[in-house]
């Protein structure tokens, strides 16, 4: 009789159904703790293209695996966790200007992966392009 109630639900499911019933999964596999930047975050980043040349664009933005790199301040990544297919919000130790602390930003990537958003914990955004390589 156990059997019969057991095999009851997985045996009266349609192909559509385990698909739903695996959405669940999906989107917890898509919230994970990472140990570096993933690759398709790693690069140069600015505000246009024609930037992307300068180093000094105070725009730029330049993501390594363990380190990231503002115009006037780097941070090693303390926590990184995937939020979503392109997503991120990491912790990071920040340096600069003779001072350290941590702030926590999340990165947004578009689908073509070439605009990276970047948001603060006060709101503020901005969005980059990649730079050629």
């Amino acid at each position: 009789m156990l059997a019969a109630c057991s095999g009851e639900q997985d045996n009266g499911r349609t192909g559509e159904e385990e698909g739903q019933a695996e959405s669940p999964a999906s989107e917890t596999a898509a919230s994970e703790t990472l140990e570096a930047m993933p690759e398709e975050y790693v690069g140069k980043w600015d505000f246009a293209e024609q930037d992307c040349d300068s180093d000094a664009s105070e725009m730029q933005l330049r993501i390594e695996p363990s380190l990231v790199e503002f115009y006037e301040s780097s941070a090693k990544p303390t926590t990184i966790q995937r939020t979503g297919p392109r997503s991120l919000t990491v912790t990071h130790a920040f340096s600069g200007e003779g001072e350290n602390w941590e702030e926590t930003l999340a990165y947004e990537l578009n689908e073509d992966g070439d605009r990276l958003t970047v948001a603060g914990p006060e709101g503020s955004t901005s969005v980059r392009i990649r730079c050629p390589r």
